[in-house]
């Protein structure tokens, strides 16, 4: 699709993240009465912070404290099993909190935040143990729009500006190499993406890096190699309903153009003319024509570069809301309710098969 008709006919969304989180947040309760519900209440309610985040630290702006409105709530980080009111924790922890942790002991229905920012047959494949109703009201944190607390990688934001046509230019004459690619996931059980940019740099030059074909970087080499190309292609693992990652982002930090493989369904989620969408085009040789055109045509190129007039782009990050979600654990004691969150993170015909995306890619 033409970026300019795009643009034309977006209506504007709020920003991904937050308002998300509030507008629904905001339909449970008055967050302004919550400080009136704790001191009603009286009592400390304990959140524990269950296991880790691939070895690292699972929302480590959550600390004790952090949140002002949230004096009643102590939240503790472990390991292992520790009385509890609630708590959080990352969709591979949740097997073995489940055999560990859940028995006699906790007699009272609690509440459990799942965070999970991978694809349906991911999350799926790691969350053997079928969710229990007797012990825990569940929520989810994630990317899809079904969890009542909903996070991304990326935010954008309306900011009317004007378009620097003459750095425009000299991006365009400087930026001597065509596409780059990086992919560490080398699966392709769920995905054609490493057999798609192959055929597509057969007709167009594309850089490879990343674990699949050896040529590791690290973020610093990219970030100073990502302003010399044109093109980004953010191709993630899985064609899934609102699975965005910051492969989107990445580009549109350092002045490339993201060539995305999406549904129609995500395509709402990112900012309208700033993208090539590569299942618009019948097969990689097609998607090859038109970024050849781009490439060499002044004109064209800085068509997708109009949205700079009506956006900004934020630094590419996980963007989290602890405090927000606090609240909900908080408003969730006083009256318990569950999302639908989990049934669609583990349903994989949200999701493009591969012999959907083979559609693209005809012999």
């Amino acid at each position: 699709m033409d970026p300019i008709s795009m643009l034309q006919d977006f209506i504007p969304l709020p920003c991904f993240l937050r308002s998300q989180i509030v507008n629904v947040h905001q339909e449970r309760s008055n967050p302004s009465s919550n400080a009136q519900n704790i001191s009603k209440i009286g009592k400390n309610i304990v959140v524990l912070v269950y296991g880790s985040y691939y070895k690292e630290v699972l929302l480590k702006d959550l600390v004790d404290g952090y949140c002002t409105n949230s004096t009643h709530i102590k939240v503790v980080r472990s390991h292992t099993c520790v009385e509890h009111d609630a708590v959080i924790l990352h969709f591979i922890e949740y097997d073995r909190f489940l055999r560990e942790c859940v028995g006699d002991r906790y007699q009272k229905k609690k509440t459990m935040v799942i965070f999970a920012m991978e694809p349906p047959w991911s999350v799926k494949l790691t969350m053997h143990i079928e969710p229990t109703d007797q012990n825990y009201y569940i929520l989810t944190y994630s990317y899809h729009r079904s969890s009542l607390l909903r996070s991304t990688y990326f935010e954008f934001y309306r900011e009317n500006s004007w378009l620097n046509t003459t750095l425009l230019w000299n991006e365009f004459t400087n930026r001597k190499k065509a596409g780059v690619s990086t992919i560490s996931d080398c699966q392709q059980n769920h995905t054609v993406r490493i057999d798609y940019i192959k055929r597509l740099s057969n007709m167009f030059p594309v850089d490879r890096y990343g674990a699949c074909v050896d040529k590791k970087l690290s973020k610093e080499e990219f970030k100073d190699l990502c302003p010399k190309y044109m093109f980004y292609l953010s191709f993630e693992n899985s064609v899934c309903d609102d699975y965005i990652t910051e492969k989107y982002c990445i580009p549109l930090n350092c002045g490339a153009i993201p060539v995305v493989m999406s549904s129609l369904h995500n395509l709402v989620h990112l900012i309208p003319g700033s993208y090539i969408n590569a299942l618009d085009y019948e097969s990689p040789e097609h998607l090859a024509q038109h970024l050849s055109k781009v490439s060499t045509n002044f004109t064209l190129y800085q068509r997708y570069f109009i949205w700079k007039k009506y956006y900004k782009i934020k630094p590419c990050k996980f963007y989290s809301n602890v405090c927000e979600m606090l609240d909900i654990i908080y408003q969730n004691t006083l009256a318990p309710f569950e999302d639908k969150g989990l049934s669609e993170l583990t349903n994989a015909s949200k999701c493009l098969s591969v012999n959907d995306m083979l559609k693209y890619m005809p012999n």
